[in-house]
């Protein structure tokens, strides 16, 4: 993917000290209007991030500790290391990592996170299945991961998209909406 492909997009948002802060997230410029209309209901809902900026800012895999959200960096994918991430290609999210973790096989990453065990909690940042971020991202086609139960990943939302090429960018069906439905 030519680097030219990505977008530095800049996004007011609700810190976690209720006043209005600007971020930087580099996502893919296919999806740049998706994000922008998602991160627009999140502010309109008062919904609080620490912090937005791109994933260089940090050292490597240190982002989630300082509770960034991230769009785009290169990496495999944490399932299958054979392939690249979602984020690889610009179409992923990792928003509020530290309030929002993602249970691998070794355990609640990153370090010191919050577990599932307050994932009942009212706290600033928190993402559940009914709550504004799920809501806003959905509407735009975009899968969230809490929803996996084996390993769920509560910060990562990805761009959901269909075909038989293993690069997502060459997909022909992209989807435009999904919905939340009770169990």
């Amino acid at each position: 993917m030519p680097l030219d492909d990505l977008m530095a997009i800049r996004l007011n948002h609700w810190g976690y000290d209720d006043t209005v802060r600007q971020g930087v997230l580099v996502v893919h410029r296919k999806v740049s209007g998706e994000v922008v209309e998602a991160f627009r209901t999140l502010f309109d809902a008062g919904f609080p991030i620490e912090r937005i900026q791109p994933y260089e800012t940090y050292g490597i895999g240190e982002y989630a500790a300082s509770n960034a959200t991230v769009g785009f960096y290169c990496r495999p994918a944490q399932d299958s290391p054979s392939v690249f991430s979602w984020h690889a290609y610009g179409l992923a999210i990792d928003l509020n990592p530290m309030t929002n973790p993602y249970r691998d096989p070794k355990g609640w990453w990153p370090a010191g996170s919050d577990t599932n065990s307050s994932r009942n909690q009212v706290m600033p940042g928190l993402i559940a299945p009914r709550s504004a971020p799920v809501a806003a991202f959905l509407a735009q086609g975009w899968a969230w991961g809490g929803t996996h139960t084996a390993s769920p990943d509560y910060m990562h939302f990805g761009k959901v998209t269909l075909g038989d090429e293993p690069n997502p960018l060459n997909r022909n069906i992209w989807v435009d909406r999904l919905r939340y439905t009770p169990d």
